[in-house]
């Protein structure tokens, strides 16, 4: 073959032959499938034509290569010591591997040619495609009885490819299951990634506050809503201070124009940021993040506090948003501080009762401070006892990853296996979680992301991709392979509520058979689409049963 079709699961790299891994695509109404295309090593790729089956929609992206330079660390944080990462990882930094997806379009029904002059890359064709049921599709109920074992509607997508004057034709079935997929409005799954407002900024020289920025935060707005991130955080509010450098009052104009975009865009819910941070891991007490010399639990950081929650909830009566906010106060209270979270609480409390506090968390002595409970993947496994407790009383609780621990647990991490930015979804929900949160959508501050994804943290680096899920580039951002992962695996999670319900063993047995916990899941992104279309065919059995 010229060219091979691998699924959206595998990681594809610049620098070596790949077999083949594409079978078909099982697709669901308001969901998506995707798969990657690799040409030949050598620049001979004239063009390549899709064709795409009755009913069906489809975008392709180019695939930029990014550079691992280091690789993730059996412990925290990265290493170049192979010895210490070589059993988990998928290659030895530093290596390149296919990430950043530029869009070649929008999504169309219409045949598209994609030629190797409009590639970046042109060493070497190396496109991602995502396919989705057209929105106005009336073909539901119909059946292709040529092909009884493909599926209840099926259909393919045509490519035809050229390759120095030699022609070949690839043929991708396509099943679309008649299941479908609840829009972020009405889903069940939340999720919520942490948004770095400064990086608009630095990321593509436009001023704060001006309308180019306000466009771009549309463009980002927009790929978090693509990601089904149901609550969107928002910017903290701006200090006023006198002429002698005092905190005087707060300017919330940011924070109440991006809250309207983010609701005018179809987002479901806001989210205060937080407004305070400890200054070391084991301190007792926190401190405001507009003057960490101010402790929350002074007279003086009360009476600041009183006065920023004061103002949000008038913004919040008069917008009618009530229904629409949660609050997040300050990341990650554990043990030795959760009685200063506990009094930091009560001071938002006083002020918006009827708002729900979600956090990322490490302690378990929170409870009637929190709303929505949000431990590290690895916090919830080692204290998973006193968590169910409080599960079963009928807390919501989600999870978080970060850079922390290193080894294979699920982070999301460009040198992990790919299944993991998918599966980490899937164990989640396995565990009865709600909802997903991490903190790096867009905070790399590195020189060149392209070419270190180790973000500089503190005279050391994050583990590869670990702060960013988009790639900024000019006047907008582009998604990644990484990011189109964790879209299908929400879209995946939706299906296995219907599944808990209708079929608990079957729920329990096909996440198992992929994952038994954060840090064992299977490298082979096909297992993980066998496990997926035994879902759907499990579903779509009990739908055909209910309705006879």
């Amino acid at each position: 073959m010229l060219f091979s079709l691998h699924n959206s699961l595998n990681w594809c790299y610049p620098d070596n032959e790949l077999p083949p891994t594409l079978e078909r695509l099982d697709l669901t109404r308001n969901g998506h499938a995707s798969f990657q295309i690799l040409g030949p090593m050598e620049n001979s790729v004239r063009s390549l034509r899709f064709l795409p089956g009755e009913g069906l929609e489809y975008q392709v992206f180019e695939m930029l290569p990014v550079t691992v330079n280091e690789n993730t660390n059996d412990t925290i944080l990265t290493t170049l010591d192979w010895s210490r990462c070589k059993d988990f990882v998928t290659r030895q930094a530093p290596f390149d591997v296919y990430d950043a997806l530029r869009p070649l379009g929008p999504f169309t029904r219409h045949p598209l040619t994609v030629t190797s002059h409009e590639l970046k890359k042109r060493n070497r064709m190396a496109l991602f495609v995502t396919v989705k049921v057209a929105s106005d599709d009336d073909t539901e109920g119909s059946q292709n009885h040529d092909h009884p074992n493909e599926g209840p509607y099926d259909r393919e997508l045509v490519i035809m490819g050229d390759v120095a004057g030699c022609e070949e034709t690839m043929r991708i079935p396509v099943s679309v299951h008649d299941l479908e997929i609840p829009d972020i409005s009405s889903c069940r799954w939340k999720q919520l990634d942490f948004f770095c407002y400064e990086n608009i900024a630095r990321d593509h020289g436009v001023e704060e506050g001006s309308e180019d920025w306000f466009t771009l935060y549309r463009t980002y707005i927009r790929l978090q809503l693509q990601l089904r991130l149901t609550h969107i955080q928002l910017p903290v509010a701006k200090v006023m201070k006198d002429i002698e450098g005092t905190i005087v009052d707060f300017d919330f104009s940011l924070v109440e124009r991006c809250a309207r975009i983010v609701l005018e865009e179809g987002a479901p819910y806001i989210c205060g940021a937080p407004i305070a941070h400890w200054k070391n891991w084991d301190d007792p007490i926190y401190y405001l993040l507009w003057n960490m010399d101010i402790s929350t639990e002074s007279t003086e950081g009360y009476l600041l506090l009183k006065r920023y929650f004061t103002i949000w909830r008038k913004i919040v009566e008069h917008n009618d948003w009530a229904d629409r906010v949660f609050q997040s106060l300050a990341d990650e209270p554990q043990t030795k501080n959760d009685t200063s979270y506990r009094a930091l609480a009560a001071i938002f409390r006083q002020q918006l009762p009827s708002v729900p506090i979600m956090e990322a968390v490490e302690a378990t002595r929170l409870g009637g401070a929190i709303d929505i409970w949000i431990p590290k993947q690895d916090t919830f496994e080692k204290q998973i006892e006193e968590y169910r407790r409080l599960q079963s009383s009928g807390e919501t609780f989600w999870f978080y990853t970060c850079a922390y621990p290193g080894g294979p647990i699920m982070n999301r991490s460009l040198d992990l296996p790919l299944t993991q930015s998918r599966l980490v979804l899937w164990r989640g929900r396995g565990y009865g979680l709600d909802g997903f949160l991490h903190w790096g959508f867009n905070f790399y501050i590195g020189d060149d992301v392209f070419r270190s994804a180790c973000c500089p943290h503190l005279g050391s680096l994050l583990p590869a991709g670990d702060a960013h899920i988009v790639y900024p580039q000019g006047r907008t951002a582009w998604p990644s392979v990484r990011f189109m992962a964790q879209m299908e695996g929400a879209e995946d999670v939706e299906l296995l509520y219907r599944l808990e319900q209708e079929e608990p063993e079957l729920f329990r047995s096909l996440i198992d058979s992929v994952t038994t916990d954060f840090r064992n899941y299977t490298h082979d992104g096909q297992r993980v689409f066998i496990a997926r279309r035994a879902m759907l065919e499990a579903l779509e059995s009990q739908r055909t049963s209910a309705n006879e």
